[in-house]
């Protein structure tokens, strides 16, 4: 059974009207809130870095709303030598550095798992992130051959 509105006074249809207006703004509030802004990339199978290829690097463009943007990246690094291995990862935004981790693989096929996080406070705006990955000595290589879903991954989240 409907109501027939024009027996409510003016003030209870401008309440009601009120009510209405703010579902629909906490609607669009809650929709802003789940409307995701990310990317992610992986290196290349096979991703080597030695002397003739001392560093990769792999970048994402992101135009955030204002909100914490997650950085991370993670994968397998194996010495492909009988000696120790090492390379740095650092996360840039645009050219400024935001961290960075040495890791090392000690010895030959060691698979050794690495991971890196960061959680950059910023303002609006459309900014570049960077992960590079460089070589301190030896040579490793990224994953197993020919296992591309293994490969190293770089995400950007904005939260």
């Amino acid at each position: 059974m409907m109501n027939d509105t024009s027996k409510l006074p003016i003030s209870r249809i401008n309440e009601l009207t009120e009510t209405l207006n703010n579902l629909t703004n906490n609607i669009i509030n809650v929709n802003d809130k789940f409307n995701r802004n990310y990317n992610m990339i992986k290196l290349e199978n096979g991703s080597t870095l030695s002397s003739s290829n001392p560093e990769i690097i792999k970048e994402i463009v992101i135009t955030s709303k204002g909100r914490p943007i997650f950085l991370s990246t993670c994968g397998d690094a194996n010495s492909n030598n009988n000696s120790t291995s090492w390379f740095k990862i650092y996360f840039y935004r645009d050219d400024s550095l935001l961290c960075q981790q040495t890791c090392v693989s000690p010895s030959a096929s060691s698979n050794n798992p690495f991971s890196l996080q960061y959680l950059d406070i910023i303002p609006s705006g459309t900014y570049t992130f960077k992960v590079k990955y460089v070589l301190g000595d030896g040579i490793i290589q990224f994953t197993e051959e020919n296992v591309y879903a293994q490969s190293p991954q770089f995400i950007v989240y904005e939260i």
